[in-house]
């Protein structure tokens, strides 16, 4: 008992809520919460009430998974635990310790230190530890506790933290700290004391942004106080809020290891070709997709050596429920090189942790086998010209100006400098205006700048086709966005035209115009009006859209451009499926460019893929304009002045009807560009004078389309030229 009292920080699992009045024995509470995929449901406890045999008959395993004693545990009530130093008295813990072991229930420690009720010889000082060796206390009282049990949770657990303010995120932070330096943190306890009618809001949120942070989450002491006498107005506004909290705890934490799950059924299907990593992702649901996308490429690029790993340990056989290697591979990764399986216990879990120790070992001795320093020196990228791209980071002009930026990055340490050679050396873009280089190593995901819009995460060639678009920034302009989502190419627009005119960013998909609002709103777009549509399905003779000029299409494309994805899983393709789809889809992007030349007042176009197909590129862009629709409109390619004339890479000349046709068109080159792949093309009126530039960025926008019928136009044979292309292409 002594050794659990010291190990039990604060403990408990994923979703502990106790209940405030007696339960009917009817609803067994326990066994709902685990229908519900929660680990426990409990209650809280105390010796004086043990001897009401009533009470005690509900307090079973059915009805409650887990108990805590109120009082009997803390270091000092009625009777002091430990009297002097070192004298421990554990009667009233062992009493409860040993009912929880009758019933078989969980048993969460409350609390091991508590600042209104220490001993005596401590000289009642509510801040002894704190005055005596400063926030150091902290990570020793975790360590110490591990040392003690290596086997129990150690949890943090405070008051006034269930809703987002100043006290959670500090808490946030704080496990940020101990994580960061290997403290033992399992999960962070939220007490939960309210008032009837006055929760906190969005419970939920501050609960995933604990989860978020690779900790579990109890809701350890509920109880939810009224101003006597009850009135049944109160009782009814109390159960409401006793549901809302139970909700809340239920809402935001599904199934722990349905995360895993969902990651080893994409790695299944990849390994049958059953589609694309981003084809696979794109199913997920959104709250877990870029969690899940994550986890599937991070485990991919160590695959090999977790393999090496599994089979050196004997794992698969020495474990029968661990049915699925692709599962295995994942909780493996997260367990070696994530801080650990983020996931509520369980019997798979276990039986990975049972493994901890040889599966460590057997990890270093690959590092000592292969001469590596570090852990990132044994992934495999799949395309090594992704570690030659520079991390791209635009200044929002929106918000600041690239000077404000340039004082801010210095002021955190870093240098104008080789991104390559520095870690914190940063680059102006030579091309784009507003975009910098960073370290390809360069984390921005938590940065604040990011995360309020001020900076936005874009690929330099993703940059190219606002910037070649470059509208107007007028109040009388008049801007489509096709295919908008995410929206980094939007919001580059609409830094571009300075907040001014009309910019309509289309999306047609639910989900993928939702991510548009949200990121709209992030980068503060204040003249875009977000259109839940198909482009294809607005008539260019609406009203609405008869003063538009300028036009950007991005559509749907193959993402065969290598090092889009930096990942390591190539998309395998038999000849035949490749053809069939690129035909698909350039059938659909002819469509898109056939269409936008249909608007009346329209005099730039500007398509865009990312892809390194010429029947993507050069040959959906020669059928645009051997159309009715471009001679109809007069429709014509820019000149090379007119489209970003210092970029060197440009179309490949054979695959079009005219040298100078080539010269007109962009492409980018990851090997040798520091870009992800990329071609675009600038679309003018013939009447039409095209010379003002800009820049901007974001990844190819998802479409797959399914308009099967849609084919392109035959190319006419004509001879080849010796001259060869500086990049590879389809024929």
């Amino acid at each position: 008992m002594a050794q659990t009292l010291v190990a039990l920080l604060a403990l408990a699992s994923m979703a502990a809520c106790a209940p405030s009045n007696k339960p009917n024995a009817g609803l067994q509470l326990n066994t709902i919460a685990k229908q519900q995929h929660k680990l426990y449901f409990g209650s809280a406890t105390d010796n004086p009430e043990l001897n009401d045999t009533a009470y005690t008959s509900i307090l079973d395993s059915r009805m409650f998974g887990q108990i805590t004693p109120a009082n009997s545990m803390k270091w000092v009530c009625v009777d002091a635990i430990e009297p002097s130093p070192g004298n421990f008295t554990f009667h009233d813990g062992d009493v409860i310790a040993n009912l929880a072991k009758r019933n078989g229930q969980l048993l969460r420690g409350h609390n091991c230190v508590w600042h209104n009720q220490l001993p005596d010889w401590t000289l009642r000082d509510t801040h002894v530890f704190f005055n005596s060796s400063g926030t150091k206390f902290i990570p020793a009282a975790f360590h110490a506790a591990r040392k003690a049990d290596p086997h129990a949770k150690l949890y943090a657990n405070d008051f006034n933290i269930e809703g987002p303010g100043v006290k959670a995120t500090a808490y946030q932070n704080l496990i940020k700290t101990l994580k960061k330096e290997g403290v033992p943190i399992d999960g962070i306890g939220l007490q939960s004391h309210f008032i009837v009618g006055e929760l906190p809001p969005n419970i939920t949120q501050n609960i995933e942004a604990f989860v978020k942070l690779g900790v579990e989450v109890a809701i350890t002491e509920l109880d939810i106080r009224m101003t006597l006498p009850a009135t049944p107005a109160l009782l009814a506004q109390q159960q409401k809020d006793y549901e809302s909290v139970i909700a809340s705890c239920n809402a935001s934490l599904p199934l722990p290891m349905n995360f895993y799950f969902e990651a080893s059924k994409v790695l299944d299907k990849l390994d049958a070709k059953q589609g694309s990593i981003k084809g696979l992702i794109a199913t997920l649901p959104e709250r877990d997709r870029k969690r899940t996308a994550a986890a599937v490429i991070e485990t991919l690029k160590y695959k090999n050596v977790l393999n090496d790993v599994i089979e050196a340990t004997k794992l698969l056989k020495e474990e029968k429920k661990l049915k699925s290697r692709n599962l295995t591979l994942v909780l493996v990764h997260d367990l070696l090189l994530s801080g650990g399986i983020q996931a509520g216990d369980g019997p798979i879990k276990q039986a990975i942790l049972r493994h901890k120790t040889r599966l460590s070992s057997e990890f270093t001795r690959i590092k000592i086998k292969h001469g590596v320093k570090s852990t990132v020196e044994l992934a495999q990228t799949g395309d090594e010209r992704a570690a030659k791209i520079p991390r791209y980071v635009r200044v929002n002009a929106t918000c600041w100006d690239m000077e404000d930026a340039v004082k801010e990055f210095k002021s955190r340490g870093y240098a104008l400098s080789n991104p390559f050679e520095h870690k914190k050396g940063f680059q102006k873009d030579e091309h784009v205006p507003n975009l910098l280089l960073f370290s390809p190593e360069s984390q921005w995901v938590e940065d604040e700048l990011y995360k309020s819009g001020k900076v936005i995460l874009q690929d330099k060639a993703s940059c190219f086709p606002a910037h070649i678009l470059s509208p107007p920034a007028l109040d009388s302009a008049v801007v489509i966005d096709a295919t908008a989502a995410p929206g980094n190419k939007t919001s580059h627009l609409s830094a571009l035209m300075r907040g001014q005119g009309k910019l309509y960013a289309f999306e047609r998909d639910k989900r993928r115009f939702g991510t548009l609002q949200m990121m709209l709103q992030k980068a503060k777009c204040r003249n875009v009006e977000p259109v839940n549509a198909d482009f294809l399905t607005t008539s260019p003779e609406d009203s609405k859209f008869s003063a538009v000029t300028h036009i950007l299409l991005d559509p749907s494309c193959s993402g065969s451009a290598p090092g889009r994805t930096q990942g390591p899983v190539a998309e395998l393709e038999s000849t035949e499926e490749q053809e069939s789809r690129l035909n698909k889809l350039a059938g659909f992007q002819l469509m898109m460019i056939k269409h936008a030349m249909k608007f009346p007042s329209v005099q730039r176009i500007v398509y865009s893929t990312c892809s390194i197909h010429a029947t993507e590129n050069e040959h959906v862009v020669r059928a645009a304009l051997e159309s009715e629709e471009s001679k109809a409109g007069h429709f014509k390619l820019a000149p090379r002045k007119d489209v970003l004339p210092t970029w060197h890479r440009r179309g490949i000349p054979e695959e079009m009807n005219s040298p100078d046709d080539g010269e007109s068109l962009v492409r980018c080159s990851p090997g040798e560009d520091a870009t992800n792949g990329f071609f675009v093309s600038l679309f003018i009126r013939e009447s039409s004078s095209s010379s003002s530039k800009r820049k901007v960025s974001d990844e190819g926008e998802d479409d797959e389309d399914l308009l099967d019928n849609i084919t392109i136009p035959t190319a006419k044979k004509r001879k080849k030229k010796k001259k060869k292309s500086a990049i590879s292409h389809d024929t």
